[in-house]
């Protein structure tokens, strides 16, 4: 069971405790705003910020780190403050739960315009528009889609597609949208958040092909 706390736009899973559980809550986050010697800001008035795991209080080991000689040189050498607005006050019992609140965390900052370091690669979900040489449709209102997801330009994943596009051997399209593409559906996708790992993208693919095929679209897809 978690309860949820929001943090802005965020919405981060907090741990509520399992019956006869033992083990104290004891890891947190720490948002850290970054001098832009650390990297490029996506937008000029939102800095960078990196997102540490921590057991202590995140002021006080952000001042061990900055006096560490060997400790955690990005922050070292860049850190300049706790963003104690950004850091969430909710504590969980396992790094595993941490790591997966620090990504949420992040997809969240991202979202909001601040650039997250430590983060390269982006995914975001898409869906195209099949043609209704696929088969005969779930509800004649609504027409066949194939939803997937990408670390690449949603325009370029679209092209290798509709070109049969291969690296060597390695095929690097869909059969059933290359044979039946017709366009992308940006109206289907373009609100959706980026995402910044695999496990949420994928994640995000699927909750977007169940989502439309209750509104009634034929669904390919969305694995």
């Amino acid at each position: 069971m978690s309860a949820t706390i929001d943090i802005g736009r965020s919405t981060v899973l907090a741990p509520t405790a399992a019956r006869g559980a033992v083990r104290p809550a004891d890891i947190g986050l720490a948002v850290i705003e970054l001098a832009d010697g650390a990297g490029s800001r996506r937008l000029a008035d939102l800095p960078i910020v990196h997102i540490e795991l921590v057991r202590d209080d995140p002021q006080t080991r952000f001042a061990q780190i900055k006096r560490s000689k060997r400790q955690h040189r990005v922050i070292k050498s860049f850190g300049t403050a706790v963003r104690d607005d950004l850091t969430p006050s909710v504590r969980w019992n396992s790094k595993e739960d941490a790591r997966d609140a620090r990504i949420t965390l992040a997809e969240d900052l991202h979202h909001l315009g601040y650039t997250v370091f430590g983060f390269k690669t982006f995914w975001n979900t898409y869906v195209i528009e099949l043609q209704d040489s696929v088969g005969p449709r779930v509800n004649p209102l609504y027409p066949w889609v194939y939803v997937g997801e990408t670390s690449k330009p949603i325009d370029v994943r679209y092209r290798e597609h509709a070109e049969g596009a291969r690296r060597g051997r390695q095929r690097l399209f869909s059969p059933v949208v290359h044979k039946h593409h017709l366009q992308l559906r940006p109206d289907l996708y373009e609100h959706l958040p980026t995402r910044l790992s695999t496990t949420s993208s994928k994640a995000a693919e699927r909750e977007l092909a169940d989502r439309l095929r209750r509104i009634g679209f034929s669904v390919k897809g969305g694995h």
